[in-house]
């Protein structure tokens, strides 16, 4: 009775700890100077594959924030769209790696002040959408984030510095190009 009443409770714990790893919200932490690479596991769940310094920047990379700082933002607007994409300029992206999220966070210090610059590399073939609190010191606020295409890189700026973003709800939507690249 002892041993069917110990199994049971085993079962009983184990239920509940996937109820409640189903349940956790997709999220992760990335500092500034930081490559993370995801893939997005059922239920809302992401699985960090590997974590490490930021490798050096792409000619893409340079020009998307060279096209970025030069743009003017609208009225209102807290992010730029990835025009670069829609325009079709500029050196070509780098593939990215099929079936997961790589993201990179960059200080890009230049003449006059700090910017922000984050790539994200969308190996799935549906859209991917996510938030993102910025964090500075002990403050921290939320920021518009754009949808990242299927197959495609993405970028998002700041014209400030960013110790950390912290991304969540994570997660992987269909997606055509008629629908625009929504930002939100």
């Amino acid at each position: 009775m002892r041993t069917i009443l110990l199994l049971l409770m085993a079962v009983l714990a184990g239920s509940v700890a996937t109820q409640a790893q189903a349940q956790a919200p997709a999220g992760v932490s990335i500092a500034a100077g930081e490559e993370v690479v995801v893939r997005i596991v059922g239920a809302g769940r992401v699985e960090v594959v590997s974590r490490g310094p930021a490798p050096p920047m792409t000619p893409f990379d340079a020009y998307s924030l060279a096209d970025l700082v030069a743009t003017k933002a609208p009225p209102g607007a807290t992010t730029l769209p990835p025009k670069v994409f829609l325009k079709g300029e500029g050196p070509p992206p780098p593939p990215a790696a099929r079936g997961v999220i790589r993201l990179v966070l960059r200080d890009v210090v230049g003449a006059t002040r700090h910017d922000a610059l984050l790539l994200i590399e969308n190996g799935y073939e549906q859209g991917f959408r996510y938030r993102a609190l910025m964090r500075r010191g002990e403050r921290s606020a939320p920021t518009d984030v754009c949808l990242i295409m299927p197959g495609k890189p993405g970028h998002e700026h700041w014209p400030y510095q960013i110790d950390r973003l912290d991304l969540s709800d994570l997660r992987l939507v269909p997606w055509k190009p008629e629908d625009g690249l929504p930002c939100a």
